[in-house]
């Protein structure tokens, strides 16, 4: 990026712009210890190698949300730039105290620098505290309240299903465990089956996925349940008509029989939960 390389050289005469550098460090807090990594984008290094002034690029639709005389930094961005600050300022000798934040807008390639300066209080109160509750909930295998800054967020997390944020009925379950009428890639399947508290069984889809894993003799597998009549049937059983498409289950024979239509359901202790709720 050629206007990094007119701030090296504005910087110090030596100074270069190299392309990322890896932060690793770890912090104490009142809950647990935190465990920081990250890699930066392009960081002015003195001709040593050291860090001078890390940055953050960040694409926008556009610019014209932004205060050009003055602009401000997106918080989550401000956020991240100062988890960098921290972890590269404990590897030089020299303060670092200062990066920058750089919009690049994705139709007219404009570039807006936000010059971010370190702020203890914002680093403690907004970024160490949300961490350290991160941290606790993954510790304790729960999910965070579903309460993100940006409601497109949820449309990227794989935990979506699970807090009520999808079409699918499932909210406030594990973040562990396979939810029912989902498929999942068969790597994934097998590593939850083998974790220390993972997977318990997989459920019908999954069986009807990967017969083979189902035929061990260590691997339970979930019944079928009928949530209208209670009715429940093991997942090979040869009444059942499926094609292994999640999205249209089976229908309970002895509700058909009774001129009533019920799909079945996946018996898996998420799906139990959701019915009560």
């Amino acid at each position: 990026m050629p206007f990094l390389e007119d701030v090296a050289h504005d910087t110090a005469a030596s100074a270069y712009v190299q392309n990322s550098m890896w932060v690793e460090y770890e912090m104490a807090t009142d809950q647990d210890a935190l465990h920081i990594t990250g890699s930066t984008d392009s960081v002015i290094c003195t001709e040593a190698g050291d860090p001078l002034l890390p940055t953050e690029i960040k694409t926008k639709r556009s610019l014209t949300q932004f205060d050009q005389a003055d602009p401000t930094p997106d918080r989550r961005h401000k956020a991240q730039l100062h988890a960098y600050l921290h972890g590269l300022d404990q590897t030089v000798s020299h303060s670092l105290d200062m990066g920058l934040v750089i919009y690049v807008d994705r139709t007219q390639h404009d570039l807006l620098p936000v010059c971010v300066e370190f702020d203890s209080e914002f680093w403690t109160e907004t970024v160490i505290d949300w961490a350290a509750d991160q941290t606790t909930y993954r510790l304790s295998d729960e999910l965070p309240p579903a309460d993100p800054e940006q409601q497109w967020e949820c449309e990227y997390c794989s935990y979506r299903q699970r807090c009520g944020r999808d079409d699918d009925p499932f909210a406030d379950t594990p973040a562990t465990g396979f939810l029912p009428l989902t498929s999942y890639p068969r790597h994934a399947v097998v590593e939850a089956l083998e974790a220390e508290g993972g997977a318990d069984a997989l459920t019908p889809t999954l069986a009807y996925q990967y017969p083979d894993l189902a035929a061990e003799a260590e691997t339970d597998v979930y019944p079928w349940t009928c949530v209208l009549c209670g009715e429940e049937y093991a997942w090979d059983w040869d009444e059942l008509e499926w094609d292994g498409n999640p999205a249209n289950p089976p229908i309970c024979p002895a509700c058909t029989s009774g001129y009533w239509f019920a799909e079945l359901a996946e018996g898996t202790p998420l799906w139990e939960d959701s019915l009560h709720e």
